[in-house]
Parts: structure tokens; C-alpha cells; sequence
């Protein structure tokens, strides 16, 4: 089967009104009509539509998104219209469970969270998500996937 070209929310939307406000398919639609409205449908679905959050000057987050805040390095589990989920990837930093201390337990000896991926696995996470909001990307660096391995927060171990 060959790949569908993409579709717009547009194409979707009216595909999708055509469809509803049909009650009987087999006599507004033509044939034609109804492989059109299948291959916009099978198209939408097959289109990975996935929430960004964009910055004043251009910057774009989704999912998967790594950043660093300077010491820190962060990486995007979850996307929302003006906050981001994240989970620190250069230090372990586990939830406690609730009525222990409400400080974050750090596991300052466990190994790098970027060389083991099972920390990385989720949702949910072994490791603790913090919540972003608008104001606090504004000062953030991206940091390209082939940096994210060698990322240091000393200038000078930059690769």
C-alpha cells in the first residue's frame, strides 16, 4: 500500500462533518467520494500530531525536546499549550512517596541517567518530572540530539 500524502486539520474537519451529516453512506456518497473521505481518514491517523509549545523567538518544544538550564539537563516527556513536563537526565532525582519528607530524593552516586535508557522509559518515569511555564524556557539552551550524549554543564567540556 503506498504512503498517503499528508492531510491538513482542515481536510480532517471536512471529512470528518461529511461523514457525520451522512446518514446513509451508500446514497449521498459516490464511490469516489467515500475512497476520498477513507484516504483522508486513513491519512489523519497515520499522522503523528503531536502538541508544541513555541517560544517567542522561535524556539519549538514536543516531546523528546532536550534542554539545558545551565547546570541541568532536561529532557520533554509531555507538551501542554503553555507548560512542559520534563525529566532531568544528567542526575538521577527520584519522587519520595507522599508523607515522606517533601524534599526530592537525589541519588547523587547512581550512574547517568543517559547511559542506562531504562530510566528514560515512560510514562510514567523512574525519575521525578518537573513542570516548566512559559516564563521558565525563556532563558533555556536546546541541546541537539548528538550533544545530548557528551553534554557537560562546564563550558569548557562542551563537545
Amino acid at each position: 500500500m503506498e504512503p498517503h500524502p499528508a492531510v491538513s486539520d482542515a481536510e480532517v474537519e471536512a471529512a470528518t462533518t461529511r461523514l457525520s451529516i451522512t446518514p446513509n453512506l451508500d446514497v449521498p456518497l459516490s464511490g469516489e467520494a467515500l475512497r476520498q473521505v477513507v484516504s483522508i481518514a486513513l491519512t489523519a491517523a497515520a499522522q503523528v500530531r503531536q502538541a508544541r509549545l513555541v517560544r517567542a523567538d522561535g524556539v519549538a518544544f514536543q516531546i523528546g525536546t532536550t534542554f539545558s538550564t545551565g547546570p541541568a539537563l532536561w529532557r520533554c516527556t509531555d507538551v501542554g499549550t503553555r507548560t512542559l513536563v520534563t525529566v532531568r537526565i544528567d542526575k538521577v532525582i527520584k519522587p519520595r512517596p507522599l508523607g515522606e519528607s517533601q524534599t526530592w530524593a537525589t541519588d547523587q552516586d547512581a550512574a547517568d541517567p543517559r547511559k542506562l535508557p531504562g530510566w528514560l522509559n515512560g510514562p510514567p518515569y523512574a525519575l521525578a518530572e518537573f513542570c516548566f511555564d512559559e516564563q521558565d524556557i525563556k532563558g533555556v539552551e536546546i541541546v541537539p540530539r548528538d550533544k545530548v550524549a557528551v553534554w557537560d554543564p562546564r563550558p569548557q567540556a562542551q563537545v
